[in-house]
Order: structure tokens, then C-alpha cells, then sequence
């Protein structure tokens, strides 16, 4: 049996830090929540699963980074 789903690309990303990460920001300064969120979009868009303009779809996707630890060297 094949079940055939239509496609809809996502709508908007969200990338946040929980408490426990944003404690712990201060001592990781290599971290950037931008970059962060830059990379997933980027990779989603040039996918095709993430489409901000002339999309009907209300599929989100939101990111929370719970914990961090940037390595360094």
C-alpha cells in the first residue's frame, strides 16, 4: 500500500535558547544564535522545504537549543 502525502514546504523557522543554554551563553561567546538559525535556513531553503514567501502552508518549525558547549581551538 503507498499513502501519498501532499507537500508543503514550511512556512517560517524560529531558532530560541531555553534558560539552561542562555546561562551557559555567557560562557560560550563562539555561539551565535544567528548563525545558527542562518545555516538551518539556508539548508531548508535550498531544499525547498522552507518557502517564507507566497506560501499558504502553517507549518512552522521552531528550534530550541537546550544545552551548548563550543569547542574551542
Amino acid at each position: 500500500m503507498v499513502q501519498v502525502v501532499k507537500f508543503a514546504p514550511l512556512k517560517s523557522l524560529t531558532v530560541t535558547l531555553d534558560a539552561n543554554a542562555q546561562k551557559k551563553l555567557a560562557d560560550n561567546t563562539n555561539f551565535s544564535r544567528d548563525n545558527l538559525y542562518s545555516k538551518i535556513s539556508s539548508v531548508l531553503t535550498a531544499n525547498k522545504y522552507l518557502q517564507t514567501q507566497a506560501n499558504n502552508s502553517n507549518m512552522n518549525i521552531e528550534v530550541v537549543v537546550t544545552n551548548l558547549r563550543v569547542r574551542s581551538g
